[in-house]
């Protein structure tokens, strides 16, 4: 699942490079046109969904992996419901990974997850992966 999926781009890669079914969801109406295109442009098959975090019942109930770039300019209100969802609907051993500015602390949003540990660094952002 592509979690904040804006224009698809890790939905996409995602729906490229495995063999699974893959999902995008945005709570903006642009964002998720944009990735249904996104997804023909390149030729895979996904299923974009707009909704509020995770709360379309068309959502899996239970997902292996979610790829999110979360909107953090949106507060902490918003990150702390967007990752309570993600746990909510990752299958037990199921990964968050998360893409944020380096400059911005997860930690208090991420206390609900058994283990979390920094994938990569980069010179402006950092990659971290969730675990249940």
């Amino acid at each position: 699942m592509d979690l904040c999926c804006g224009y698809g781009a890790f939905g996409v890669y995602a729906a490229s490079v495995a063999d699974c079914d893959v999902w995008l969801s945005d709570d903006d109406c642009l964002a998720t046109a944009c990735a249904k295109r996104s997804l023909r442009a390149s030729g895979v098959v996904g299923t974009v969904v707009t909704a509020d975090c995770v709360e379309d019942s068309a959502i899996p109930r239970s997902v292996d992996r979610i790829l999110c770039n979360p909107p953090t300019h949106a507060g902490t209100g918003v990150l702390s419901e967007l990752f309570a969802g993600a746990r909510a609907v990752l299958a037990p051993n199921g990964r968050l990974t998360v893409v944020h500015h380096r400059e911005l602390d997860l930690r208090e949003h991420l206390t609900g997850f058994d283990g979390t540990e920094i994938n990569h660094t980069g010179s402006d952002h950092v990659v971290l992966n969730a675990t249940l």
